[in-house]
């Protein structure tokens, strides 16, 4: 990293790209970043990419690390979603979302489905699990 940020200093025309500056970036990442990173690794939450590729494949995998799998249970009431969907979660670590239940602790109860829809696609880039059951969407 040290030696490609050197070669990137040759031509940027960046104000902070300096030996120096650099120097005190690794060291921040060292001190404050990675630690964060590891205590997160430990419980699974991390994702990484090589970023020693070329930038278009760099891009690509973060995007698909970032962008969670989604399965859609779909069925009549009281046909058993709710427990089948529970017991699949827990056997193949996937977050239960019922959508009737978001719903109700969202703001967007009451609005129009289009608004809902995109606030509740929104709201799905903060989980962190890479896969969610969703329940009862329309």
């Amino acid at each position: 990293m040290s030696e490609r940020l050197a070669e990137r200093c040759k031509t940027s025309k960046r104000m902070d790209d300096t030996g120096d500056i650099i120097k005190k970036r690794i060291s921040n990442y060292d001190d404050q970043t990675k630690p964060v990173f590891e205590y997160y690794r430990s419980f699974g939450r991390t994702r990484t990419v090589d970023g020693m590729q070329d930038s278009t494949d760099v891009y690509k995998q973060a995007r698909d690390l970032m962008r969670p799998q989604l399965m859609f249970m779909i069925g009549p009431k009281t046909s058993g979603k709710t427990t089948i969907g529970s017991h699949m979660s827990a056997r193949t670590n996937m977050h239960h979302i019922n959508f009737n239940d978001w719903l109700k602790t969202s703001s967007y109860k009451g609005k129009d489905d289009e608004s809902v829809v995109l606030g509740f696609i929104n709201s799905l880039a903060y989980y962190i699990q890479p896969r969610i059951l969703v329940e009862n969407f329309p």
